[in-house]
């Protein structure tokens, strides 16, 4: 799963990565301060696509709660159990189909952390937390799915997660799905059904850098750029 992870890129840069002309920024975006610790149900940051009022589509830098509210939701609550969502399953989960496919996102992150639990360990047992960046400095974009809900149009979001395998398999049998540049057009385009996309849930992941942190991050109440700082 994913259920932490860093977003600090200045918005400029995530502007130049994906391809935001500024007025399609939105407001609360620029405010959102940098994030070495995002956590469920915080506002993130997400890129996504959008008709305005004239039937443009728009390439929009907004941001969402983490832990996804379906529309047909009787609370927002259970969006705390929907921060990740499968994708071998999530075109025929109620909860996410309907995202699946019409309402594609991606949501930027410098690195994520994963707690791994040692071989033979019991169940109490503190895991050690890792933190997982791209090897060479990329920003992630992990393939995300918003929905909107209630008469106050709250806006949430999950992340995507795929079995992972070689190194990253040693630390968490999980991890979020990253989609290249070369996917992103496809992934956003609100044109495009689950079908179009079906190919782009087998995404591989890129080559990461692995390395042990400290335990400073087990805190959502901590942030700060020395989470990433090796153990």
């Amino acid at each position: 799963m994913c259920g932490r992870y860093a977003d600090f890129r200045t918005l400029q840069d995530l502007a130049d990565a994906f391809v935001i002309t500024p007025e399609n920024i939105d407001a609360e975006a620029r405010g959102l301060p940098a994030s070495w610790n995002s956590a469920p149900t915080q506002r993130v940051r997400m890129v996504a696509e959008r008709a305005d009022d004239q039937g443009e589509i728009r390439r929009l830098l907004a941001t969402a709660r983490w832990g996804l509210v379906p529309s047909w939701a009787k609370d927002p609550a259970v969006g705390s159990r929907m921060i990740n969502a499968r994708s071998e399953t999530a075109a025929t989960k109620p909860s996410f189909a309907s995202a699946l496919a019409r309402r594609r996102c991606l949501l930027p992150a410098d690195a994520y952390y994963e707690w791994q639990r040692t071989p033979g360990s019991a169940a109490r047992t503190p895991r050690v937390p890792f933190a997982i960046r791209r090897a060479g400095g990329e920003v992630f974009a992990f393939a995300g799915l918003y929905e909107v809900w209630g008469p106050e149009d709250l806006v949430t979001v999950t992340i995507l997660t795929a079995a992972a395998s070689g190194e990253l398999a040693a630390v968490h049998d999980r991890r979020p799905l990253v989609l290249p540049p070369s996917a992103w057009d496809r992934w956003l385009d609100p044109a495009g059904g689950a079908q179009e996309v079906a190919d782009l849930l087998a995404m591989p992941a890129p080559p990461c850098e692995i390395y042990e942190v400290g335990s400073q991050v087990n805190s959502p109440r901590e942030n700060s750029a020395g989470l990433l700082d090796p153990a």
